[in-house]
């Protein structure tokens, strides 16, 4: 069953349980109401038949003509109150009593009418008179027991009132506490069974998870349902079986790229050796027949050995580079805090010495720390640095800029200069192995010294890019991450 619905029965079931314990307690309530109006109205009979037969008493005393007035109203009182009662009471021995008090009162009533009659024929009873006739004796003896039967049963019925009221209130007290007891315990049940459920699976998860994480992708979640857990679960140990395949599909696909890579560095070092070879010999020779033969050889003949000669180092320079750049990818970094200043001005000076012959204006900004391998950033710069000389030897000085500003979470480092600038719809160009925007003739170099620096910088986890114009100068961008210490 799933959580959600397990959750919707809980709150249906605690719903019901609410609305059938309401409509008890408002079945209690107003039984407590009428048991509470049927106490107050006993009591009321019970106060009135008590002041009536004060004034009975006082009556059949004195044969005075204001108790029996008195008498007359307590009498068609409780008279009415007992009209009440045998409507209000609904227990059956209740409703019982109700009717025995109501003979034994009007038993009373005419009793009490027959002494009134008696005393009213009597035209010799006077007002204190003690002595009474025989007949009136017995009535009076009559008046009074029965009296005294309809108190014991008026005093029966309040009794019985008052206990009813009090059970009722006890009823509903005692329904009140099992109200609350069962929320409490639906409570309780429903947190519990639901909390276990879901500790148990967020932990079975959770575990599940680290797990798979650490790298055991053949582990496996052992959940079982169609709750949204059990689902969730079901998805992880998917997803880790696909990551198991693609991983399985990684290593192959690594496997065969690692044993490419030495295929192709195996190739590398044989094709540099065997290119190295006749280059040697190309020089050696060159030279030799420039030494052995120069007196032989007219000044054209020189010149082509020559250029023979140089072309012969371009190549080999041209060789070391390619190589370079195959090995770059493989390298291993040797990360650390670079003091950027350092490194940029170490670079600057010896380029300060080979240009010494020329205006070369060098300015250094604030530099901020980098984290990156310092001998591969060092290539970086000289790289850069040597292309802003390079491409500013037309110019009549050489100026360069160097600088830094900061970002979130990398430094952008730039060398700027005021040379011959570029083409900015050809900037794309700038970093290709052999992209050259500029002849052989016009500026040596073999091409390659650009993508190095930008494979440099992207294992590095960095950008380069480059903006320019022409005849006005270009500047070169590369980021590095921030020094920890620096932020």
């Amino acid at each position: 069953m799933k959580i959600e619905t397990r959750l919707k029965l809980n709150y249906l079931i605690s719903l019901s349980v609410i609305i059938i314990l309401l409509i008890v307690l408002v079945w209690i309530y107003r039984m407590m109401i009428k048991a509470e109006e049927n106490e107050d109205l006993a009591a009321d009979i019970r106060k009135n038949a008590l002041e009536r037969i004060m004034f009975r008493d006082e009556y059949l005393m004195t044969n005075v003509e204001r108790a029996r007035a008195q008498f007359i109203s307590k009498t068609k009182t409780v008279d009415n109150l007992l009209t009440r009662a045998l409507h209000n009471f609904t227990k059956t021995s209740d409703k019982a009593l109700c009717e025995e008090i109501q003979k034994s009162f009007d038993i009373t009533n005419t009793i009490f009418s027959r002494i009134v009659n008696i005393r009213a024929k009597d035209s010799n009873l006077r007002r204190g008179s003690i002595a009474s006739p025989e007949g009136e004796q017995r009535l009076i003896g009559q008046l009074i027991l029965k009296a005294y039967d309809l108190n014991g049963k008026i005093a029966r019925l309040n009794d019985s009132a008052e206990l009813t009221a009090t059970n009722v209130r006890e009823a509903l007290v005692l329904l009140l506490l099992c109200f609350i007891s069962l929320m409490v315990i639906s409570n309780i049940y429903n947190s519990v069974s639901i909390g276990n459920l879901l500790g148990k699976r967020v932990k079975m998860i959770s575990e599940g998870t680290t797990i798979i994480g650490a790298g055991n992708l053949g582990y496996r979640i052992a959940v079982s349902g169609d709750d949204e857990l059990s689902i969730l679960a079901r998805q992880t140990n998917d997803m880790a079986a696909q990551l198991q395949n693609s991983y399985a599909a990684l290593e192959q696909e690594i496997g065969y790229r690692e044993s490419a890579n030495r295929e192709l560095e195996a190739f590398s070092y044989s094709v540099s050796h065997d290119l190295r070879t006749p280059l040697r010999a190309i020089n050696g020779f060159s030279a030799a027949v420039i030494e052995d033969y120069a007196d032989k050889l007219d000044d054209e003949g020189k010149r082509l050995l020559n250029v023979i000669n140089d072309n012969a180092k371009k190549m080999g320079h041209l060789i070391d580079d390619l190589l370079a750049f195959s090995r770059i990818g493989r390298q291993e970094l040797k990360k650390q805090e670079i003091d950027m200043h350092v490194l940029f001005n170490s670079a600057a000076q010896n380029f300060i010495y080979t240009v010494s012959e020329r205006v070369f204006h060098l300015d250094i900004k604030p530099m901020l720390a980098a984290i990156g391998d310092p001998v591969l950033i060092t290539q970086v710069i000289i790289n850069l640095l040597s292309n802003a000389i390079k491409f500013s030897e037309p110019k009549d000085s050489i100026d360069i800029e160097i600088g830094c500003s900061p970002e979130e979470h990398e430094n952008i480092y730039y060398v700027k200069d005021h040379g011959v600038g570029f083409d900015m719809q050809f900037a794309d160009n700038l970093f290709g192995v052999f992209q050259r925007l500029h002849s052989q003739d016009q500026f040596e170099g073999t091409g390659v010294g650009l993508a190095l620096s930008q494979r440099i910088i992207h294992r590095h986890g960095g950008r380069m890019w480059a903006e320019g114009i022409v005849n006005e100068g270009a500047i070169f961008y590369f980021t590095l991450p921030k020094s920890r210490n620096a932020e």
